[in-house]
This record gives structure tokens, C-alpha cells and sequence, in this order.
């Protein structure tokens, strides 16, 4: 009896014992599935309910914000940040585009953007993980359509123009894509080593025409000089030759006038002589060729001036 009784106290401790631990399992493995139904959310932070178990996303549950979520056991939140998040086409990554005169150029590009909070089921269904490469395909090919419209010295000349026009581009091309705040940062543009061969060739050829340009027009402005001089050199000759001529005119007319202002004295002064002494028209010659004769060489001719016509004798 005493055995017996013994044996079914030792039964009823061991199923104690065993109803005891399996307790403390389930509430080791409650523990463990409450850990795992809860997840966060950082204030910059939106979320989709992903169900691990059924490897599925719960679009129904709609979109959840910042916060300690207690979901389901094996369900987690698919993560997308609100912040700026940025597309990198600098140095290695930089994109050949082509211009409007048919030259490819290098440009390093960055494109921060924002997603639209309200906006991540519809592109998360459409795109799944690969949504920021789609976008950045297509961001690429808005870049490439815009920069055909401006010729390749544009890139270095009008740099904040095209910037503008990319921008404006992406932000077009994007927009119905739940993408905000799209900002466009442009660094270095590079062409081509031949293309900028043919272009410092062409600017050397320019500048020798150019050049010689200068130089023919600097010896037609020597030859229009020395024209312009000639001319003036023979318009002075010119009226230098008429004011020696006006002049020795003038002279001529003024000896002339001199000879006759004299001849008239001689004659006034013979005719008083002649009414003063009485002299004979014989008489008053003989006294003129006396005086006259006084100072003449022995060849020399003798005019002699009075009232009447002019006499000449020799002696």
C-alpha cells in the first residue's frame, strides 16, 4: 500500500513538472512571436505591411507613418524614406548627351528628389524594388532630349540656361510619377579629344583670318592715306602755283603802273619846263636828250615822254 501511494505522487509531480515547462515554452515562443510583430517607423520614414510568412504585400492595410507598429507575427514594414534621396550621374557615372549641332558632350549631373508619401503603393505596385532605376532612366532620357536644343558651345556659355532646361525637363517627365522637390546640380562638361582638336583648330584658323583681315585692312588704310596725302600735297602745289601767279601778276601790274605813274611825272615836268623857258617842241627835246644822254652808255635807247606820241631815238 505504502508503495503504491508513492508511485502516484512521484507521477503527479513529473506531469507538474512537464505541464510546468511546456508553460514556460508557449510563453517563451508568445514572446517571441510578440517580439517579431512589432516593428518602427522613423519620423522620415513611410511604410507597406509585408507579410514574411505569405511573402506578400498588404496594399489593403494601406500606408503607415512614424511609430511602434504591433502587427502580426512575421509581417514587417517595406521602408521608404521621405528624405531627399539623390540620383548620382557624377565623374564615372556622368552621361554622354548629344547637342544641336551633332557633337556629343560629357556631363556630371546629381538630381535630388523626394518621394510622394501618399504616392508609394501606386509606384511601389508598378515598379516593385526597381522603382529608382526607372526613374533614373527616365530623368536620363528627359536630360537627352532637352540638351539637343542648344549648340555645344552653349554647355560652357549659357551653363545656368541649360541647367534651367533640364531641370524643367525631369521635373516634366516625373511629375506624374509621385516625385517632389526635384533639384538639378550640373558639375564639369567635357567634349570629346578630337572634337576639341577640330574646335582649337577651327578657332586658330579663325583668328589667322581674322588676322590677315586686320592686316589688309590696316594696308588699306595706309594706301587711302598716302592718296588722301597726295591729293592734299597736289592741292597745295595748286594753289601755291595761283598764288605765285596772283602774286607776280600783281607785281607786273604794279611795276607797270609805277612805270606809268613815273613816265607821267617826267612828261608833266617837261611840258612845265617847256611853257616855263619857252621852249620850242625842238628845244625841249635837245634839253631832254642832254640830260638823257648824260647817264646812258653809248648803245642804249633813249624814250622820252611828253604831251603827244612817244619819240624813240638811239644815240
Amino acid at each position: 500500500m505504502g508503495k503504491g501511494r508513492g508511485k502516484g505522487r512521484d507521477d503527479g509531480e513529473a506531469c507538474a513538472v512537464l505541464g510546468a515547462g511546456c508553460c514556460v515554452l508557449w510563453l517563451i515562443i508568445a514572446c517571441s512571436l510578440l517580439g517579431t510583430s512589432f516593428d518602427v517607423l522613423k519620423p522620415t520614414e513611410v511604410g507597406i505591411r509585408y507579410s514574411e510568412p505569405g511573402n506578400a504585400m498588404l496594399y489593403d492595410q494601406g500606408i503607415y507613418t512614424n511609430g511602434r507598429h504591433c502587427l502580426a507575427p512575421g509581417h514587417k514594414f517595406k521602408k521608404f524614406t521621405t528624405q531627399l534621396k539623390f540620383i548620382d550621374m557624377m565623374k564615372k557615372r556622368r552621361l554622354a548627351c548629344w547637342t544641336k549641332d551633332k557633337q556629343e558632350v560629357s556631363v556630371e549631373l546629381g538630381i535630388y528628389y523626394q518621394i510622394d508619401p501618399k504616392g508609394v503603393i501606386k509606384f511601389y505596385k508598378k515598379y516593385g524594388n526597381k522603382y529608382v532605376t526607372v526613374w533614373k532612366a527616365m530623368a536620363t532620357q528627359a536630360i537627352k532630349q532637352s540638351t539637343k536644343y542648344f549648340d555645344t558651345t552653349a554647355f560652357f556659355e549659357e551653363r545656368n540656361t541649360i541647367l534651367q532646361n533640364i531641370s524643367a525637363a525631369i521635373t516634366s517627365k516625373l511629375s506624374s510619377q509621385h516625385v517632389l522637390n526635384v533639384s538639378v546640380i550640373m558639375g564639369s562638361v567635357d567634349i570629346p579629344y578630337q572634337f576639341e582638336t577640330a574646335v582649337t583648330t577651327k578657332v586658330v584658323t579663325q583668328q589667322a583670318e581674322i588676322t590677315e583681315l586686320m592686316s589688309r585692312n590696316y594696308t588699306l588704310v595706309l594706301a587711302d592715306t598716302t592718296l588722301v596725302q597726295a591729293d592734299a600735297e597736289k592741292r597745295v602745289k595748286i594753289i601755291e602755283a595761283n598764288a605765285g601767279a596772283k602774286a607776280a601778276i600783281i607785281e607786273s601790274e604794279a611795276n607797270s603802273q609805277a612805270e606809268e605813274l613815273k613816265e607821267q611825272a617826267y612828261a608833266e615836268s617837261y611840258a612845265y619846263i617847256r611853257e616855263a623857258l619857252n621852249f620850242t617842241d625842238q628845244q625841249l627835246m635837245k634839253y631832254i636828250w642832254a640830260r638823257g644822254l648824260r647817264d646812258q652808255t653809248w648803245n642804249s635807247k633813249l624814250v622820252v615822254g611828253f604831251d603827244g606820241t612817244s619819240i624813240t631815238t638811239s644815240t
